[in-house]
């Protein structure tokens, strides 16, 4: 599985567990899904909006830690 994806899943996990802010769920929501179907990547997503960027960010190190 790629990173992207790994990252996606991330974000879907935080969004069950309502660690994503409520202003930015929508969106998230539907990054993840255009990640999912490969109509965007991360890297096309970074610096789009800060507040989505810090979500982003966070995921990736839920990731990385799990990982260790």
């Amino acid at each position: 599985m790629n990173e992207d994806l790994k990252i996606v899943l991330e974000l879907q996990n935080m969004l069950k567990e309502s660690l994503v802010p409520l202003s930015v769920q929508k969106d998230i929501h539907e990054r993840c899904s255009k990640i999912k179907r490969g109509n965007v990547t991360l890297s096309e997503i970074k610096g789009s909006d800060p507040f989505m960027e810090e979500v982003f960010e966070m995921a990736r190190k839920r990731v990385e830690n799990n990982k260790k």
